[in-house]
């Protein structure tokens, strides 16, 4: 068990983002100084200073050489945006990367591993909007996931290239790189799209110095490398992805969305808890199953930037790569073992085994002797059984193969002779046709033979070239009508062959010929339908004549392929009477089999009998189990000539297995004669094999049976061909059935000579009257274009208007709304200065309030002090005098203001509500402008689609129409735009009154003011 392998690299910074950033590294730990929760260990940690040599050399590098000798691996590169993955994995001219140092060294690696030769094959993948593309073969798109036991998880029909060099390998990869999907960004200019796989298979077996028989027996070891680099996760925020890239994101951020729930679920052993890890949610998962959890060394490289402005995305990823840290891995060889490599290790066992016991005769016991012996033993039947079960596994495969493409050849017959009758079906269709035309052609021509007989002769002599040319059409009719049959035919021939190769598919077959029985039924039809047609054309005789002498060759192939049904009858009655002597000759080989075992059993001593026997039992019972296979596959193999031949073969590699067997066990029994055995336990084991002896021949029997079975199906298949011998005797009667009918079709044909004489002067006339139409279609056309030049030039013309139009319109809307704004600043701040002036005005009225509060305290105090002087009593009268009048003067300012501001509200009231007015008049005549620009179009449309002159006077009297009623639109629209600027001059007039009236106020205001103050002053200087 080992875990992934997880190193961090950090893209170079900016000064300024350098100065900023809010990681800090140290050592192979990264953290924020700020929290402490946010620390995170990595394997290695590369600085914004490394090379790309040293990320490689970290782990990559003992993947690689790990991948020579057999082991998966995988690596990729995770991390946002713009974060230098692409870099890492591909790497530039100047700084190769991962991909190009990996390949190198994996070269390097194999030129130096002299003992063992190898095999490398490369594909390249991507994954765009999770759909797997093929970047070595484009046009392979939408590629599917399947998974066996043999290969495991693939994708179906991905192009595997076989290379030998680096060079060749990363030439391919480039030209896979350029129909990689890459887009631009507000973050990066060539921003990956899709994710991509890198895929090297190594292959390698031992090299021997027997080329010819060693490297077929040996393991063969195939581990795959994985370099994968995985397209950035992305907010469409920062990137500003639009439409296909914010699609493209989305895509991108589920796989890797789903590979973070993978590596946390894995992290968390849910798989070892027997839960469910979701790896079919992403083909990238889906994909990449085996290096997550599974058989294969795996390395992640994190990249991040650590910019203040994507720390949240860099926190993503390094959580990311901390959970996978708690993934573990299980990683073996993987060798792929045939029959003849484990052959060939049992043997060097037994062999290591055998030279044990020579070695070690002379210095231990009889009973080590025994246990050599019996281990020996055992290994030869392990052999023996692994052998077997490899051999049947093979068998069974085979045969799954040949029923499914016989399957398919049978589905592909089926739509082949489907196609074939809807074909048939669409020809006799069209024969039909014809026949009915001709029949309508032939009704008018004898209506027409009563008026015209006088001149039959004159037309005859001058017409007899256009009667030749109708027979040549006839002659191409006929041969038309031959290939339809010739097809036919072959189809006939095509399922004859299917009967012969596919007897297993009976019902199916039946089902078929019943439809064929139908298509010749339709052909029958077809066949009296050509005899109408031929009612009315001399030279069908002659075809008839030739359609005869191809039916009588059919009728010669037939018997030819009777014949060889009949010789290969004759070679399936051989090959049975040749497995009868295999039969016979294994049934004597059991013997002897079983006479040797007797006499090993004769030299076995007491204490290894019983084992022997045991195994002699299973030996058996699994001989037993066999000669039962071998039964069930004679009765398959019966069916076809192919599964016979197999089962020969498989019979002739039992005959050789059991005289290997026996030469071993004679060699045993040589060595093992000082033995002595108990003749009691020899005998009964000697019924026991003969016993047995006894099973092997009801077997026989058995299969003698099967044979019989056999026979009777050869002459079912006898009887087929009987039956076909009968139809082709029907299609002779046929053949003279239709000579017949052609000798009452030459009677007729005279009488449609006239009727062709009769038809070709109505083509003459015809011909005359299609002069003249032409002339007068050609007048029309040119008074079309005409009248096409001119709707042209008046289109251009009410396209030039509409667009000064829409020009004037908007120039107009621009300013009214500019217009509008300058009005509402405008009364905002003539509001706030009101409200100024309000409070001025409340200002002044407390400081009056607060002098004659003072006035009266002053009066109170005169009064106390018994009234001092006249002059200070007459000052406080006039003070007095002087302050009501300030009083009286200050209300009719104010009265008088508050009269202005309502006159310049509601003058500015008015001036809202005409603009309104003036707004919904130019609303309603834009309205009215783009309803008559929509009835322009329809009739434009209607004057492209009409094609005569009343249409185009009607529609120049509406365009008219419509040219009057633009004009008065644009004519009220003119009236309404000299109002609109007449009302926007009365508000500015009123604008600047109400700003002279507000001066005029102020100055008001600040006079009064200053009286206030010299008020004030004089009260003080009185109470003084």
């Amino acid at each position: 068990m080992e875990r992934i392998h997880v190193s961090v690299r950090s893209r170079p910074l900016s000064t300024e983002d350098a100065k900023t950033s809010p990681w800090k590294i140290s050592s192979d730990s990264i953290f924020m100084p700020n929290h402490s929760t946010l620390s995170f260990e990595f394997d290695r940690i590369f600085r914004e200073d490394c090379k790309t040599v040293q990320v490689y050399e970290a782990r990559t590098k003992d993947i690689v050489a790990a991948a020579v000798r057999g082991f998966n691996g995988t690596v990729f590169a995770y991390g946002q945006t713009n974060s230098g993955k692409t870099h890492t994995m591909r790497g530039s001219p100047t700084e190769p990367g991962v991909i190009p140092l990996a390949v190198h060294d994996m070269f390097e690696t194999i030129y130096q591993d002299t003992s063992r030769e190898f095999l490398l094959r490369m594909s390249y993948l991507e994954i765009y909007n999770e759909d797997i593309n093929d970047l070595l073969a484009p046009e392979h798109r939408k590629l599917q996931i399947h998974e066996n036991l043999e290969k495991g998880i693939f994708v179906a029909g991905l192009r595997e290239e076989i290379v030998a060099s680096p060079q060749q390998v990363l030439e391919m990869m480039e030209f896979g790189e350029s129909h990689r999907h890459i887009g631009e960004t507000n973050m990066n200019v060539h921003s990956s799209r899709s994710h991509t796989i890198f895929r090297m298979i190594i292959e390698s077996r031992q090299k021997t110095q027997d080329e010819g028989v060693g490297n077929a027996c040996d393991a063969v070891r195939v581990s795959v490398l994985n370099l994968v680099d995985l397209a950035g996760s992305e907010r469409a925020s920062k990137t500003g992805a639009e439409g296909v890239r914010l699609k493209e994101g989305s895509h991108i951020n589920k796989s890797l969305m789903t590979l973070g729930t993978v590596i946390k679920k894995l992290s968390e052993g849910v798989e070892n808890q027997g839960g469910h890890v979701p790896y079919r949610d992403s083909k990238l998962t889906r994909i990449l199953q085996p290096a997550l959890g599974g058989n294969a060394n795996t390395a992640i490289i994190c990249n991040i930037t650590l910019a203040p402005d994507h720390a949240d995305e860099t926190k993503s990823s390094l959580q990311f790569a901390s959970r996978a840290l708690r993934v573990t891995n299980c990683a073996h060889v993987n060798e792929i073992l045939t029959d003849a490599a484990l052959l060939k290790r049992q043997k060097k066992e037994i062999e290591e085994l055998r030279s044990k016991l020579k070695t070690s005769h002379s210095d231990h016991s009889d009973e080590e002797i025994l246990n050599l012996r019996n281990t020996l033993l055992k290994s030869e039947l392990e052999r023996e059984r692994i052998a077997l079960e490899l051999e049947e596994e093979k068998k069974a495969q085979a045969q799954r193969e040949k029923k499914s493409s016989s399957k398919q050849n049978l589905d592909d017959l089926v739509t082949k002779a489907t196609e074939q009758n809807i074909c048939a079906k669409e020809k006799n269709d069209e024969i039909q046709e014809e026949i009915h035309a001709a029949r309508e052609e032939a009704q008018i021509a004898r209506e027409q033979l009563v008026s015209k007989e006088s001149e039959v002769t004159h037309v005859l002599n001058e017409n007899f070239n256009s009667l030749v040319n109708v027979t040549t059409e006839v002659e191409v009719l006929a041969s038309e009508f031959q290939n339809f049959k010739a097809s036919l035919e072959t189809i006939s021939l095509v399922m004859d062959e299917g009967l012969q190769d596919f007897a297993s598919f009976s019902p199916l077959i039946h089902d078929f010929t019943l439809f064929m029985r139908q298509s010749f039924d339709e052909h029958a039809s077809i066949i009296s339908g050509y005899q109408n047609v031929q009612s009315f054309l001399k030279q069908k005789v002659l075809d008839i004549e030739n359609e005869k002498v191809l039916l009588q060759e059919q009728c010669a192939g037939l018997q030819s392929q009777i014949e060889g049904l009949n010789q290969e009858a004759q070679k399936h009655g051989t090959s049975l009477m040749m497995l009868s002597d295999q039969n016979e000759s294994e049934r004597s080989d059991l013997l002897s089999h079983i006479e040797c075992l007797e006499k090993d059993i004769a030299s076995l001593s007491t204490s290894s009998l019983a084992k022997e026997k045991e195994t002699l039992r299973k030996d058996f019972d699994k001989m037993k189990a066999k000669l039962k296979d071998t039964e069930s596959k004679l009765k398959n193999v019966m069916q076809d000539k192919t599964k016979l031949e197999a089962e020969k073969a498989s019979a002739e590699r039992e005959l050789k297995r059991l005289h290997s067997q026996t030469a071993l066990l004679e060699k045993d029994i040589s060595k093992q004669e000082s033995f002595a055995g108990k003749r009691q336990d020899e005998r009964n084991a000697k019924q026991s094999l003969q016993e047995e002896f006894h099973n092997l021949e009801a077997l026989a029997f058995e299969m003698e049976t099967t044979i019989a079975s056999l026979e009777e199906e050869l002459a079912a298949e006898r009887g087929e061909k009987e039956e076909l011998l009968c139809r082709s005797e029907g299609l002779d009667q046929e053949v003279t059935s239709l000579t017949e009918k052609l000798e009452l079709s030459n009677t007729q044909l005279e009488q449609l000579q006239i009727d062709i004489t009769e038809l070709k002067a109505r083509l003459e006339s015809s011909s005359s009257d299609q002069q003249q139409l032409e002339t007068k279609v050609k007048q029309l056309l040119e008074e079309k274009e005409e009248l096409a030049m001119h709707l042209a030039t008046s289109l251009l013309e009410m396209e030039e208007e509409k667009a000064i139009w829409s020009s004037k319109e908007k120039a107009l809307t621009e300013a009214m709304e500019e217009k509008m704004n300058l009005y509402n600043i405008k009364i905002e701040s003539l509001s706030k200065e009101v409200s100024e002036a309000k409070r001025e005005l409340e200002s002044c009225r407390l400081e009056c309030i607060t002098l004659a509060d003072k006035l009266r305290c002053s009066e109170e105090n005169a009064k106390q002090e018994n009234e001092s002087s006249m002059e200070k009593s007459l000052e406080i009268d006039r003070l007095g005098n002087e302050l009501q009048s300030a009083h009286a003067v200050s209300k009719q300012s104010q009265e008088v203001l508050k009269s202005d501001i309502d006159t310049l509200k509601s003058e500015l009231q008015r001036a809202c509500e005409m603009s309104d007015t003036l707004q919904s008049e130019l609303d309603y005549v834009t309205s009215e402008r783009q309803s008559l620009l929509s009835r322009i179009e329809e009739i434009k449309k209607e004057v492209v689609s009409s094609n005569r002159l009343q249409d185009a006077d009607a529609d120049n009297k509406e365009k008219a129409k419509l040219k009057m009623r633009l004009m008065g639109t644009q004519a009220r629209l003119d009236a309404k735009s000299i109002r609109h600027e007449q009302a926007v001059k009365e508000s500015e007039v009123m604008n600047r009154k109400f700003q002279e009236a507000s001066a005029k106020l102020k100055e008001k205001l600040a006079s009064k003011a200053l009286e206030v103050i010299d008020l004030k002053k004089q009260l003080s200087a009185s109470s003084r």
